[in-house]
């Protein structure tokens, strides 16, 4: 509960210091953030390697082997991100006009290394995990209010996110406290082992970037830097929304790690359940955003960013195939199938690129629009699709598809009393209503409406 809560408030915190941002620097400058900023997701993606996942899934199991772990994390985010670091250093000295993000992007890359918020959740501390999330997001918020209104400038921006970056990692060393002393299951794992383990969990994270942020460069290279602001403002405010996931996927890991290693059927029935309950949540969320889309925009960044609201629209279509992936896709993590999660990545990631290319040249931010819904609705199928073996999945199935057929009949719905706002309004409780009561219903019951007798023991 600690977690859920200081994560719903850290992020609460953080969205209103992007808002401010976006009040405070003008279109061109916030485009000029948003490029780069989406450049340093990249980095920390590669620099990740799978070793958040990889590391709490090994901790959960063995608590003894947190101090090793953490070594070896440090080392491998360490090597990756200076290789990192020195590429996008050659490309902002070479090109020219990125200069001024080296710095900042250094100290970034250089925290991260160190971070130790999976080492936290690994050991159910959470509430220190939302203590040193809320420090971070507080100095960002504080850092736009300060340092930013001084100046308002990309540069300025994103020394903001690299200093809030970096008191959150001081934090999380202080809050963990990782053993220094070896053991004996971590002494025999290295470098190598993370590489090994961590690489399709690597090639999802990247392949994850490019299919939900690809669009932000692509978009920076045919269309204006305010286009591009005013496309980021509206993923952002998605994003804002997305983060709610991670209180289904984060905080469940850990549990569904240990209840898969007793094996893969293991905690599968409660995986599905929440699964579902998460595909609800996004499809009431979806419908709110769609409802109060240009509302919504206004509120927070005021009428120059009101473009923003067509294209918080359409992206909001992606949130219960979000939701729904981002939990079986933690089911898979935690069984060490990742390498399915891997193959979905690549193919979303890959119809991402081709739409990106083809739309965004001749419909604009609407077209990123558009890619980032059919690749995370591709990707979201092919997961459910990789659980064909498993137990139960006629029922996860049958009940996935009266979800989001219900989703897709108030999307109609919407759409057709687009002329009449106060009848819209009552719209998002409809796939509530619909889709909750399946959502509820443990897996199995589902197969059959007859109840289950248990032979007697006594035959």
């Amino acid at each position: 509960m600690s977690l859920s809560l200081g994560h719903v408030l850290a992020k609460g915190i953080g969205f209103l210091g992007l808002v401010w941002l976006a009040r405070l620097v003008d279109g061109t400058e916030l485009g000029r953030f948003a490029t780069v900023i989406t450049i340093v997701g990249y980095m920390t993606a590669i620099s990740n390697w799978g070793s958040d996942a990889v590391a709490i899934r090994h901790v959960a199991r063995f608590p003894e082997t947190g101090g090793d772990v953490g070594r070896i994390v440090t080392r491998s985010r360490l090597i990756v991100g200076a290789i990192c670091y020195v590429g996008f250093s050659c490309v902002a000295v070479g090109l020219g006009g990125l200069g001024w993000a080296i710095g900042p992007v250094g100290v970034a890359t250089l925290a991260y290394a160190y971070r130790r918020d999976w080492s936290l959740l690994a050991r159910g501390k959470g509430k220190w995990i939302a203590l040193s999330q809320t420090i971070r997001e507080v100095l960002f918020a504080g850092l736009v209010l300060g340092l930013v209104a001084q100046g308002p400038s990309a540069g300025a921006a994103l020394w903001a996110v690299a200093i809030a970056d970096a008191g959150w990692t001081v934090a999380t060393l202080l809050f963990s406290g990782d053993p220094g002393k070896r053991s004996a299951k971590g002494s025999v794992l290295g470098v190598n082992w993370l590489f090994r383990e961590g690489w399709p969990i690597a090639i999802v994270s990247i392949m994850t970037m490019t299919y939900n942020k690809i669009d932000v460069p692509i978009l920076a290279m045919f269309r204006p830097a305010d286009e591009v602001g005013a496309y980021w403002a509206a993923y952002t405010i998605l994003f804002g929304v997305m983060g709610l996931a991670a209180l289904f996927t984060r905080a469940a890991l850990p549990e569904m790690s240990r209840l898969a290693s007793i094996g893969k059927t293991g905690g599968l029935s409660s995986s599905f359940h929440l699964a579902l309950i998460a595909c609800v949540a996004g499809s009431v969320l979806s419908i709110t955003l769609g409802v109060r889309a240009e509302q919504i925009v206004v509120a927070l960044y005021g009428p120059g960013l009101r473009q923003s609201g067509e294209y918080l629209r359409i992206l909001a279509a992606i949130l219960p195939a979000y939701f729904l992936g981002s939990v079986l896709i933690g089911r898979l993590v935690a069984e060490g199938s990742q390498r399915r999660w891997a193959i979905a990545a690549i193919l979303a990631a890959a119809a991402n690129v081709v739409l990106n290319l083809f739309l965004i040249p001749r419909i604009g931010a609407k077209g990123a629009a558009f890619a980032t819904i059919a690749s995370e609705w591709s990707m979201a199928g092919i997961v459910l699709w990789s659980y064909r073996e498993h137990e139960h999945r006629e029922a996860l199935y049958l009940s996935v598809f009266w979800i989001v057929f219900t989703f897709a009949l108030t999307l109609l719905a919407l759409n057709a009393l687009s002329g009449h706002p106060s009848l819209s309004l009552m719209l998002p409780i409809v796939p509530l209503l619909c889709g909750l009561p399946i959502a509820l219903q443990r897996v199995p019951r589902l197969l059959s409406l007859r109840p289950v007798i248990h032979p007697s023991p006594l035959g």
